[in-house]
């Protein structure tokens, strides 16, 4: 399975790269999407990846039966279950759907800027983005809505950013967090004005983290679980707070946030474009937050909204580095191929080891 595991995922980030840059270099979609379908088919097919896996098989294979087990579920979410159950459609196919909207949404995100597609396609694979997208499907499909409404926040459609965001809400009930963000950027094309403060910040809160004032907020995120949509995961044997260990990982995955808010200024002044501006703004929350309330899974999760973001600017910096091979570049895809190699080594814990649901006995 180790081999398989591995040419799966190679095969997929050598097919979704070249597929997005003669995209970008023809300025069509049709590669990229074909890339995409291909990519979708495989993870429709897959078996027991993503800890939620099981689960939205059980719901799945229940709305099969007519049996309501998934009746918790936001609207959105089950009408899309629905209708492929309806259709008596397997699994595989859902899962396809799913996987297929994700990361069509994101491409459409950042079509603007579509020198950045082959580096999008390089993260998303290098970062193991495709490991959370195929466990929280309906928290990652609301992101991906969300990602596509950032140009009309720029672009000062109101109408349509929040018609996009009660969508995504009818996927996950944590998208209300996402309300209150379009009249902060009214007035403002950005709110990060300088890296410095940003990384002042981020020792600031390496420091804190971890401290009683930051535990005592965070212990009282298990209040929110039941109206954010989180409860269905735990029980009552359930711990809602972890210890992070401080190993390698750990300094990678800080080495690359660092990384890209010291290139901020140098991308945003590359683009010139308030929608960059405000995805970094949220890249930037993103990590602030993760480090601040590191040790509780809920802020964890709903966080994704904002540090979800983190790949989509590290793919708008590559490309604003693309037209010389420079240090900096080397460094940030050596970090990803550090961060691809950690989740291939421990592959047989973190559910990532790929397994066609044929290959499995339970399917």
């Amino acid at each position: 399975m180790v081999i398989q595991t591995l040419l799966v995922y190679i095969s997929l980030t050598l097919l979704l790269y070249f597929a997005a840059r003669y995209s970008a270099e023809k300025n069509t979609l049709f590669f990229i999407v074909s890339a995409i379908a291909v990519y979708s088919v495989v993870f429709g097919l897959r078996s027991g990846v993503g800890m939620d896996f099981w689960s939205y098989k059980r719901w799945y294979d229940d709305a099969l039966l007519g049996i309501g087990s998934y009746d918790h579920l936001e609207p959105g979410f089950r009408f899309l279950m629905d209708i492929c159950a309806a259709a008596s459609l397997p699994f595989s196919f859902f899962l396809g759907v799913v996987a297929f909207i994700q990361l069509l949404l994101v491409f459409l995100a950042v079509r603007p800027f579509r020198d950045a597609y082959p580096f999008l396609a390089l993260v998303f694979m290098l970062g193991g983005i495709w490991l959370s997208y195929a466990n929280g499907l309906r928290q990652q499909l609301a992101f991906c809505i969300f990602a596509y409404s950032v140009h009309f926040i720029a672009d000062r459609k109101w109408i349509r950013y929040y018609l996009c965001i009660a969508l995504a809400i009818m996927f996950h009930t944590s998208a209300v967090f996402l309300l209150p963000l379009y009249p902060l950027y009214i007035f403002s094309d950005g709110w990060v004005r300088r890296k410095w403060i940003v990384l002042g910040l981020l020792v600031a809160v390496l420091l804190a983290s971890g401290t009683s004032a930051v535990n005592f907020i965070a212990g009282y995120a298990d209040g929110l679980a039941a109206y954010l949509g989180y409860d269905i995961y735990f029980n009552d044997d359930y711990e809602l707070t972890r210890t992070v260990e401080r190993g390698l990982g750990y300094w990678i995955n800080l080495s690359i946030s660092v990384c890209l808010i010291y290139f901020g200024d140098q991308v945003k002044s590359y683009y010139g474009s308030r929608t960059v501006n405000i995805i970094y703004d949220l890249f930037c929350f993103g990590v602030l937050w993760k480090y601040l309330f590191i040790g509780s899974l809920i802020f964890s999760r709903v966080n994704y909204y904002f540090l979800g973001f983190e790949y989509i600017f590290a793919a708008l910096t590559l490309a604003a580095m693309s037209r010389t091979f420079t240090l900096k570049k080397a460094v940030l895809l050596s970090l990803y191929g550090l961060v691809f190699i950690a989740i291939m080594f421990r592959m047989r814990t973190n559910t990532a080891m790929f397994m066609f649901n044929w290959q499995n006995v339970f399917i």
